[in-house]
């Protein structure tokens, strides 16, 4: 896990939408090579969503631009890594450490998504275009409603979000937007799950994460959870 390179975010990093993705005018033959990779994915989970994700075109001078394409074609493009230098999707998505008192929220994802019944932080997920503000991402309010939207916690429940890194993937080209969210702490706030993107949610105290890692057996957590936790919650 040490192929990451991580970029501390500051307050003047600004995360901005672009008119145009850079990933070419697909020719037909790379729309039936997409297309292939898509049925096979509905195949194996026919509750996928082809929605939009944003992808990053330019990263300089504490800015990052981007600009939102088909998330099938990024489905392809995972699954056929080949196809990388025709569409250069770079996704830009976001992980959380949601901290409440001692615990650290951590989800175990569906069987109806990517990486089906793995564990991992949460929120994570792709950015949203409700998240715009004049053509700019407003990083904390996407944390907000991930969080919401994928847990069930309110906003009022949130006392700050603390965006701390861009770590970017070279192997998968992602472009992770890391934050720490603390909630308040007493009681713990209620999970829910409004979006089945989870099958489970759970509180782990943070002195207990070796062992529920442990437990659950790393090679079933997202590699990237796995490197946050470590690096920054347990060092």
């Amino acid at each position: 896990m040490t192929h990451y390179q991580i970029l501390p975010l500051t307050d003047d990093f600004i995360f901005e939408l672009h008119a145009e993705p850079n990933n070419i005018a697909l020719s037909p033959g790379l729309i039936g090579e997409i297309e292939a990779v898509w049925a096979k994915e509905q195949q194996k989970q026919p509750k996928i969503f082809n929605g939009k994700i944003l992808s990053a075109l330019t990263l300089e001078n504490n800015r990052l631009t981007g600009a939102f394409v088909d998330y099938k074609i990024y489905v392809a493009q995972m699954r056929r890594p080949d196809l990388y230098p025709f569409l250069k999707v770079n996704p830009v998505t976001i992980s959380g450490i949601t901290i409440s008192g001692d615990y650290i929220l951590m989800g175990q994802r569906s069987e109806n998504v990517l990486y089906p019944l793995y564990h991992e932080l949460a929120p994570s997920g792709g950015l949203d275009p409700n998240s715009l503000i004049n053509n700019k991402i407003d990083v904390r309010k996407q944390f907000e409603l991930e969080l919401h939207e994928e847990t069930g916690i309110a906003p009022m429940q949130v006392r700050w979000i603390e965006p701390f890194a861009l770590i970017i993937d070279p192997k998968t080209h992602t472009h992770e937007i890391c934050a720490k969210i603390s909630l308040d702490s007493t009681p713990l706030p209620d999970l829910h799950y409004p979006n089945q993107e989870y099958q489970n949610l759970v509180w782990v105290p943070q002195n207990h994460l070796p062992h529920f890692i442990a437990n659950h057996h790393p090679d079933n957590f997202i590699e990237l959870s796995l490197f946050l936790i470590q690096k920054f919650v347990l060092e």
